[in-house]
């Protein structure tokens, strides 16, 4: 874990219905103080990996590992720090038959003050985790794909 949050947190669960078919790793960034910057790593189907730049209590620039595989094209969301935080994420989740998986699909965030996205591919179950506060961390679990991604909100 990543974070040093201080103050009162909700935890979102992990966006996924999925059961697991085969080993997946469970990241967690932790909270920080806001987000500067969001890199995804999408596919024609499906979200391959996401790595986030956080701020630390202090201002210093934390920047995540790469949560899944990172061989596809990069989208980026700056965001006009510190002015602008996310607010709320929404997207698709599935099974795909011909990796015999689950996975995250399509992914989509909104600030305070825009609309991200989305990006990806929009099938399957449709997931949208609310409106409750200011997003500051993320946690999820990963194979060779993003499988499930969860928040940390400031509220």
């Amino acid at each position: 874990m990543l974070g040093g949050h201080e103050g009162q947190l909700l935890t979102l669960e992990n966006y996924n219905g999925g059961d697991i078919v085969h080993t997946r790793w469970n990241w967690d960034d932790g909270a920080f103080s806001t987000i500067k910057q969001i890199l995804l790593q999408v596919t024609d189907r499906e979200i391959g990996s996401i790595q986030i730049e956080y701020c630390g209590k202090n201002g210093e620039s934390i920047v995540s590992k790469w949560h899944g595989d990172f061989d596809h094209v990069i989208d980026k969301i700056e965001l006009d720090y510190p002015d602008e935080f996310l607010t709320r994420m929404t997207g698709f989740h599935s099974f795909r038959d011909d990796i015999s998986d689950h996975n995250v699909r399509s992914l989509c965030f909104y600030s305070n003050r825009r609309m991200y996205g989305p990006f990806g591919y929009e099938e399957g179950t449709y997931f949208d985790s609310g409106t409750y506060g200011k997003i500051v961390g993320f946690h999820g679990c990963e194979t060779h794909l993003l499988d499930a991604i969860g928040l940390y909100v400031e509220n």
